[in-house]
């Protein structure tokens, strides 16, 4: 995954489940094969070899149910996505909670709900920044080759500028970096598919001017002054 783009889809898999709030439940095989015969047909080719799985735990009733059931609830939620091993802190954005993650290589954030509240792209801005990624090795653990650990222990040091909804000026820094990320998004999107050099240059000139645009408003929200901003080093 990169900053701001949509999620790779690396491949597709069967989820035999139904989510309910925070329960998950298997679904009926009989069910399963009425609303889906050609599922039902491949999982019966291979009911052998997913009965062997874990010492032959998936036995029974739910040989083609998953052995270990861990945040499958939280998985199909929008989310932020933040890397397990990076060399400088960033996310990408699940908009519409359609991609499950391994959990290893890539992580969903959960939130609480005074940073959940300040709205998941304004939240998106915030890890991108400049001071965020300038920040982050300070509270981080060093791995060979320039890596660092972004795991939950890391992240929750991050300090989050929450916003106060009922300052003006609050409200209109949280909006504009809303309009800054959506733009961005947007862009990173056109990038994705854009044919020529030249069409991929001039998005590549106007996502470096968003970064700035960002930047500038974080340090603001921060209350950064200049001579500390100076001191900061650029994004890479």
């Amino acid at each position: 995954m990169q900053r701001y783009r949509d999620l790779p889809e690396r491949q597709y898999i069967l989820f035999p489940y139904e989510v309910s709030g925070t329960t998950v439940n298997l679904v009926e095989f009989r069910r399963l094969a009425e609303r889906y015969p050609q599922t039902a047909a491949y999982l019966t080719a291979n009911r052998k070899r997913l009965e062997s799985r874990e010492k032959e735990k998936s036995k029974g009733s739910k040989w083609y149910g998953y052995i270990y059931l861990k945040n499958m609830v939280r998985q199909g939620t929008t989310k932020i996505c933040i890397p397990r091993l990076v060399d400088h802190l960033y996310a990408a954005y699940d908009v519409d909670g359609r991609h499950y993650l391994d959990n290893v290589d890539v992580g969903g954030t959960a939130w609480q709900s005074m940073y959940q509240d300040q709205g998941f792209p304004y939240l998106l801005g915030i890890l991108n920044s400049t001071l965020l990624r300038w920040y982050f090795p300070f509270v981080s653990a060093p791995f060979r080759g320039g890596w660092m650990s972004a795991n939950r222990q890391f992240l929750s040091q991050l300090p989050i500028r929450l916003i106060d909804f009922a300052k003006p000026a609050d409200k209109a820094m949280h909006d504009e970096m809303v309009r800054l990320v959506d733009q961005m998004l947007a862009l990173h999107r056109q990038l994705a598919v854009s044919g020529t050099d030249r069409e991929k240059s001039g998005l590549q000139l106007q996502i470096a001017a968003l970064d700035r645009a960002i930047d500038s408003l974080v340090f603001r929200l921060y209350d950064i002054s200049p001579d500390e901003v100076r001191s900061i080093p650029s994004s890479p």
